[in-house]
């Protein structure tokens, strides 16, 4: 929870050092920013759990050519 709030300030000390005055607007490029990063690690874990259960996959396959379980 702090590292988060301490995001959030750095962020908001950023923008403000750019220029931006509006805080409702720092704000909520802010939480724009978060849901985006947020968004690509959920995309990225959806890439490599696929990747991980292909792998699996092939493993399995090695030890069980016939593909019977």
């Amino acid at each position: 929870m702090r590292k988060a709030a301490k995001l959030v300030t750095e962020q908001i000390q950023y923008r403000m050092a750019k220029g931006e005055v509006n805080t409702e607007k720092i704000l909520s490029m802010v939480c724009l920013d978060a849901m985006v990063a947020r968004l690509k690690v959920e995309q990225d874990m959806k890439i490599i759990a696929n990747e991980v259960f292909t792998q699996l996959d092939n493993v399995q396959n090695h030890f069980n050519p016939s593909g019977q379980s």
